[in-house]
């Protein structure tokens, strides 16, 4: 759990709070906290703790029967690895530089099995397998982008078909009161605002009758889950270019240290 509150504050500035065991979590683009369950119950404290356990579960069991190497594979999401010449504080603790050359040999295992299991054999690969979920990414991103809009339509048009449906009884009223100007007048704010819904839905439907409400919450309905769906699909495929492009670090860093080898061997 440490382990996830860490991640979200390193990696998104996101502060995890816990109080009374329900978490909240602070946005750096906001002021206040989101509560878990406007998240959702995928973000509660109790589900957070159940996933955790099972990975770990999962984490005890072996990859790789036959592989001597797998020792130094320890069941951790993929990392940047660290160049120690350019770490301040690996250069003023002995320490600290100890520990993060024993997380850099996790993190290159780690690698090296993820490019084995998802068999890349070259970084142009990589660039490749990235660009083409950056241009998945860019096509989802706009169909949210359609999605959204539809919805805004939906909004604005349910919003004035509700106020014309409430209002109208007075308008109705009016036209049988014996006088019109006084009645218009006692309920002068009622009128005006299915005068106002009644022209917006003319000019949005001049040559039909106006649609159900009902019929146009459904749509929103369908819409949203949609949006809800492809909002899911670019999270996962982000978490994807996310991983292939710490991959793609972590190997050229395995390139370099290669080459720096076999100078030294070539010296010697």
């Amino acid at each position: 759990m440490e382990e996830f509150k860490n991640i979200l504050w390193e990696q998104y500035k996101i502060q995890v709070r816990d109080k009374r065991g329900r978490f909240s979590y602070l946005h750096p683009d906001r002021e206040k906290a989101i509560s878990e369950r406007s998240l959702g119950t995928a973000f509660s404290k109790e589900e957070l703790l159940s996933k955790i356990g099972k990975e770990l579960k999962k984490s005890n069991q072996p990859r790789y029967q036959n592989d001597p190497l797998a020792i130094f594979s320890y069941p951790t999401n993929l990392r940047l690895v660290i160049d120690l010449q350019k770490c301040v504080k690996a250069q003023q603790n002995v320490a600290y530089a100890r520990k993060v050359k024993i997380s850099n040999l996790q993190q290159m295992a780690e690698t090296l099995i993820f490019l084995q299991e998802n068999q890349f054999d070259s970084l142009e690969q990589l660039q490749h397998e990235s660009d083409t979920i950056s241009k998945q990414i860019d096509n989802l991103s706009d169909q949210k982008n359609n999605l959204q809009d539809q919805i805004a339509d939906l909004n604005k048009k349910i919003h004035y078909l509700g106020q014309y449906h409430v209002n109208k009884k007075y308008f109705s009223s009016m036209l049988k009161s014996g006088n019109k100007a006084d009645y218009r007048k006692t309920h002068s704010d009622k009128i005006a605002q299915y005068d106002e819904a009644r022209n917006f839905l003319k000019s949005v439907y001049p040559d039909s009758d106006y649609p159900d409400l009902n019929q146009l919450k459904n749509q929103r309905k369908q819409i949203l889950t949609d949006y809800k769906s492809l909002n899911s699909d670019i999270h996962d495929l982000y978490k994807q270019n996310q991983k292939l492009k710490i991959v793609s670090h972590n190997s050229q860093e395995l390139l370099s240290h290669k080459q720096v080898i076999s100078r030294e061997n070539l010296h010697l």
